[in-house]
């Protein structure tokens, strides 16, 4: 097959992407992988989910090429869609329409092949010849009964390829010569005589003498009285049979066409709504063509009707409307008649790549939450299963909702371990899980301070509150004789979500498992979002060497490298930093001969806690020092950058971190030419910390505000108990002794990097 469709699909839009990006790795790794086997797999051996996409490609290169450009197409299905077949009449037809599909699908050229037999025993045509051989260059399909019956067989070759993929109606509804399909399609007649009754009709108008048509814009009433005063017009002798389509914006063709036809009546298996007078047919009698044939076609009333059933619809499953035929037509004119905007498919398209169109149709009905028999699609190729990127598990903890039960009157808050991780929950049995849990509420009344942290219109709680958290769990964790250390370090720390700051205060949770510290906000009723993750390890000693001693520049030499930071936070305003005094905390930058940059911070004594590790507002400085230095020499107009990732951050010298020195509120900052490295430094020039590997995202603050509001966002559960922990006797007895194991067993686990799978092996 030349081209072929690959589905993917997820339980969230977060996992969906994730998956998405998996696919793209393993595709640059295994482009001679066919693609058909690809598409195999993950069509038929993947579950499907909620969110989902799909995309067509005729080779492995332009499905990674589509999956990198996002060129798929998406939806979100619920409950699986009901569907109605749309079969449209005269006029669509052209030279070679089904030809691809008849090469590709077995059941389209069965039924194809079914069809020409029948026609070519009733009337003596050959329809494969008019379609796809000479009989395109003698115009066989300008003839009413060639162009009538192919029309009708490609219509109905569509159909039965539908229904060998599990696609069928709820409702069926044609317009014209589009009911014969129709009805065949609800099992109303037979494909026999539906050829039987198109034929005859087509002979009866070839008897007829040459006719006109006309086309008025107005409505039926209107119409109607044109034919009757131009037929009074007309000698009663050599009358023309005038066909007259009469039109408005929200009517359609009136055709009028005299034939006889005998019929038995027949059951139907869906609903058929009738052209003629737009009403549900249960079944339909020989009367019912003529009928079909004489009067004007109704469809404006047929769409009516399909809109009260769909209102009437209590099952709660959407609609979708799919065309069944060699062209659309029919989906402009639901767009005109219905009140709500339909979702229509197309099957075919005139001056289209057929396969590609049909594999789009089959994307959309999948998106769009329809069961398909991929495995019956894939019988057409010799496929074989191969090893793909298998679910993205978001890995998630979903244990009871916690509802917190802390008194937070002012009394209580007095007692608080820390300004930021606030106090240390009970937990049951904390020597053996190995967590602790802290809780605390914040907002600007509680840390005046983070009321001058503002990107954009929105106050935010810095990334080097989190981190300050971060340092703040681990330490407070230790007994009192281990708080004695050197230095602590986090290691791939990131920032998963902002932390908003709103009038009303905001419940944060520190957890801090092992080495491992999350940090989760309550943003709702049970819904909890996590801001960031980093693991931590203190030491005795530590190696300074990437840390020297900094020189601070002589306030006597002028240097002219020496940038102005006035400037420079009129310029962080102008980009959407609106920082307040407190988070203003560098007077000067300079550079030297080495390219090495250097910056003097001075703080404000009314935003010194003794209860901090590293203030924030110094380890902020850090990061707004790395995005200077970063603007300073590329080009981000138009967007800010904010601190996501630190690969490392280590604070050296606990011990004597908050040493009297003779000036405690200045500090010194480097940026290292060759590392990139920025070191933190006191007024005597002793190292206090260093960061490494600052990843900085650039963002609109458009996208922020998404961000900040997005519903992705609020899908997380912090990972905590609600149970009543009590202690508790077993009144159960056991039924025989476990015996014990007389031998030793081996076990390979699988698992990932994380404290967990350590505890378990251990």
């Amino acid at each position: 097959m030349k081209s072929n469709i690959i589905t993917l699909s997820a339980k969230t839009d977060e996992a969906l992407l994730e998956l998405v990006d998996n696919y793209k790795t393993y595709l640059s790794h295994n482009m001679d992988v066919r693609l058909d086997d690809i598409a195999y797999t993950a069509n038929v051996g993947r579950a499907k989910f909620s969110n989902r996409i799909a995309v067509t490609a005729k080779n492995t290169e332009e499905l990674a090429q589509k999956l990198d450009t996002k060129n798929w197409t998406s939806g979100t299905a619920h409950k699986e869609p009901q569907i109605c077949f749309l079969f449209p009449g005269q006029g669509t037809q052209y030279n070679g329409m089904g030809g691809q599909l008849y090469d590709t699908f077995p059941v389209f050229k069965e039924n194809f092949d079914l069809c020409s037999q029948l026609l070519s025993n009733l009337y003596g045509l050959d329809i494969k010849d008019a379609l796809y051989g000479e009989g395109t260059k003698n115009g066989c399909l300008t003839q009413s009964l060639y162009a009538q019956c192919c029309i009708f067989v490609i219509k109905y070759c569509l159909l039965k390829l539908w229904a060998s993929l599990g696609v069928h109606p709820t409702i069926v509804v044609g317009h014209s010569l589009g009911e014969f399909a129709a009805a065949t399609a609800a099992s109303l007649i037979t494909v026999e005589d539906a050829l039987r009754i198109v034929g005859a009709r087509c002979k009866l108008v070839e008897t007829l003498p040459g006719g006109k048509m006309v086309a008025v814009s107005a409505d039926s009433d209107t119409c109607l009285g044109l034919i009757s005063g131009f037929l009074k017009t007309l000698p009663s002798r050599n009358t023309d049979w005038l066909d007259i389509a009469a039109y408005n914006s929200k009517d359609n063709k009136l055709p009028y066409i005299l034939k006889t036809i005998r019929q038995e009546a027949m059951t139907g298996n869906c609903k058929f709504i009738s052209s003629v007078d737009g009403t549900h047919k249960p079944t339909l009698t020989p009367g019912y063509w003529i009928s079909n044939s004489r009067n004007p076609v109704q469809f404006m009333q047929a769409t009516k009707a399909i809109e009260d059933h769909i209102r009437e619809d209590v099952s709660g499953r959407p609609y979708i409307f799919l065309e069944v035929g060699p062209h659309p037509i029919l989906s402009g004119l639901l767009h005109s008649n219905l009140s709500f905007a339909p979702q229509c498919i197309r099957s075919m398209r005139r001056g289209g790549e057929e396969l590609e169109v049909f594999l789009q149709a089959l994307g959309d009905l999948f998106v769009r939450g329809i069961s398909v028999d991929f495995a019956k699609f894939h019988e057409i190729h010799n496929t074989k299963k191969v090893s793909l990127p298998f679910y993205p598990f978001q890995r998630k903890s979903f244990w009871f909702p916690f509802k917190s039960e802390a008194d937070y009157s002012s009394a209580a808050m007095k007692d608080m371990l820390h300004p930021l991780v606030g106090r240390l929950l009970a937990q049951p049995q904390t020597s053996e899980m190995n967590v602790k849990r802290y809780e605390n509420i914040i907002s600007v009344e509680s840390n005046e301070w983070i009321g001058d942290h503002r990107i954009g219109q929105f106050t935010i709680i810095p990334a080097a509150g989190f981190l300050e958290m971060t340092l703040a769990s681990r330490y407070l964790a230790l007994d009192s004789d281990r708080r004695n250390l050197d230095h602590f370090t986090i290691e791939n720390f990131s920032v998963v979500n902002p932390g908003l700051v709103t009038a009303k205060a905001t419940t944060y949770h520190t957890v801090l498992e092992g080495n491992l510290v999350k940090i989760f906000s309550l943003v709702g009723t049970d819904i909890w979002i996590q801001h960031s993750e980093g693991t931590i390890s203190e030491s005795w000693s530590q190696n300074l060497n990437g840390a020297k001693d900094l020189f601070p520049r002589s306030e006597n030499n002028d240097t002219p490298s020496a940038v102005s930071m006035e400037e420079q936070y009129k310029s962080f305003d102008t980009e959407g930093y609106h920082l307040g005094p407190a988070f203003i905390s560098i007077t000067t930058r300079w550079a030297d001969e080495k390219l090495n940059e250097y910056a003097e911070c001075k703080l404000d004594q009314i935003h010194v806690d003794g209860k901090f590790i590293v203030y924030p507002i110094v380890l902020d400085s850090m990061l707004q020092f790395a995005i200077m230095c970063v603007r300073n020499k590329s080009s981000f107009e138009g967007t800010i950058l904010l601190p996501v990732a630190i690969r490392r951050l280590t604070v050296y010298n606990m011990k004597h971190i908050n040493e009297q020195t003779d000036s405690p509120l200045q500090f010194y900052l480097k940026r290292c030419h060759e590392t990139q490295a920025i070191h933190l430094y006191n007024s005597t020039g002793k190292a206090l910390a260093s960061m490494e590997g600052i990843d900085l995202l650039p963002t609109r603050l458009t996208s922020l505000d998404e961000k900040l509001n997005s519903r992705l966002n609020r899908i997380r559960r912090c990972p905590l108990f609600e149970l009543g922990w009590r202690k508790d006797s077993i009144v159960t007895t056991v039924s025989r002794p476990i015996a014990l194991v007389e031998k030793q067993r081996k076990w390979l686990v699988f698992g990932m990097h994380d404290t967990f799978t350590k505890d378990l092996l251990r």
